[in-house]
Order: C-alpha cells, then sequence, then structure tokens
C-alpha cells in the first residue's frame, strides 16, 4: 500500500489557491499582470511598485499552474505505482474520457457563446485572425 504524502497535497493547495488569487488579481488589478509590457500610469505607483517587486510568484499564477501539474502528476503516478498493467491502461482510458467530454462541452458552450455574442460579424471577439 502506498502511503499518501500530506505534504504534495498541501504544496498542490497552495498552489491552487496561488492561482485563484491570480486570476482575482487579474480581474481587479490589471496592472499587475501588464501583459502587453506597457507602461504603467503614474496614478497606479503601488500597483507599479508590487509589479516590479520580487514577490511578483505570489500573484502570478504561471508558476503555481506549474507546481500544481508536476505535484499532481507525482501524486497520481504514486496512487497507480503498485497496481497491475491493466489497472494503469484502466483508469488511464476512464480518466480520458471523464475529463475529455465536460472540456470538448465547454469549448463548445464557449464557441456557442462567442458566435451569439458577435452576431452576423464573424471576427469573433477576443480570438485572432
Amino acid at each position: 500500500m502506498v502511503t499518501k504524502l500530506k505534504c504534495l497535497d498541501s504544496v498542490r493547495g497552495i498552489a491552487s489557491l496561488v492561482v485563484v488569487l491570480s486570476h482575482l488579481s487579474l480581474v481587479y488589478f490589471i496592472y499587475l499582470h501588464n501583459i502587453d509590457g506597457g507602461k504603467i500610469p503614474a496614478k497606479f505607483p503601488v500597483k507599479n511598485y508590487i509589479h516590479n517587486s520580487i514577490f511578483a510568484f505570489l500573484y502570478s499564477g504561471t508558476s503555481a499552474v506549474f507546481i500544481f501539474f508536476v505535484m499532481s502528476g507525482i501524486v497520481l503516478s504514486r496512487g497507480i505505482e503498485k497496481k497491475t498493467d491493466g489497472y494503469y491502461y484502466l483508469t488511464s482510458f476512464t480518466r480520458y474520457f471523464r475529463l475529455a467530454i465536460p472540456a470538448t462541452f465547454s469549448c463548445l458552450l464557449m464557441f456557442v457563446i462567442l458566435f451569439y455574442i458577435s452576431g452576423s460579424n464573424y471576427n469573433l471577439p477576443g480570438a485572432s485572425e
């Protein structure tokens, strides 16, 4: 029996919390991410300071996503480590369809919503040429 490493689950939980905070900061404090690299207006000195500080990893979800996926891979691998090959193939197959069906549905739903928003204009908002 494989023992559960609570420290890995803790790191995954912290990483997912950082991702949530990253999304919230992107909604409410858009200059913190400054994706296009433009100059942050002078009327936002605190956001400029935070954006250029060494603590940007606290609200930047990119590194947290990488950490989350690596820790999830370790946790999932440890979970099926001592199982048979048949169990591994069955788990992989069922996991794929369990995740692929909702992902496909959400992509199709967003396409329909964007198509409805754009009306007869075939340039979808937010999509590149």
